[in-house]
């Protein structure tokens, strides 16, 4: 998928999209999950109590696209909270991503601009605030108020050839 389709794909998805929600998702595209804890039980921890927390809806897509590489993608755990096996499946993928993905910052510049052209067409109020993200580059960056109160997103990156979706973008 492109930038483009990319971008497109969350709008549908979630039409409250903001200029942080985007800037979030260009940075989990170019760094994957390297701001988690490195430390194997601590991640393992804070995912089961995520996933306690978080109530399993069937109207929630498994993965979400995230890089145009192809190579990350959102995996919802809300989509998986009713699955053990998924679960158990999700840490491994998550464990195996945070050791072997790289980060490609030299990606984020091209990106962010992809992304402002979009925004151009499609979300025009949220380019000057995309613009300010990407000169102050917040790190992690997150998501917009108005989209957490809305979506309540839970979700881990992971590598997607990592994971066996049920749901194909």
């Amino acid at each position: 998928m492109t930038l483009s389709e990319i971008l497109n794909w969350h709008l549908s998805h979630y039409p409250l999209l903001q200029a942080a929600d985007i800037y979030k998702l260009l940075y989990q595209g170019v760094y994957g999950p390297g701001h988690l804890l490195t430390i194997e039980g601590e991640i393992e921890d804070k995912l089961q109590q995520e996933i306690k927390t978080t109530r399993f809806r069937s109207q929630v897509p498994e993965i979400e696209p995230l890089d145009p590489e192809g190579l990350l993608i959102r995996v919802n755990l809300t989509a998986i909270a009713d699955s053990q096996e998924k679960q158990r499946l999700l840490l491994q993928a998550l464990l195996e991503t945070c050791k072997n993905f790289s980060p490609i910052p030299v990606l984020l510049p091209s990106r962010i601009e992809a992304a402002l052209n979009w925004c151009q067409k499609y979300l025009p109020t949220q380019v000057d605030h995309l613009k300010l993200l990407a000169q102050a580059l917040p790190s992690p960056p997150s998501h917009s108020d108005i989209y957490l109160k809305k979506y309540h997103p839970a979700y881990r990156v992971v590598c997607y050839r990592l994971w066996q979706p049920q749901d194909r973008i």
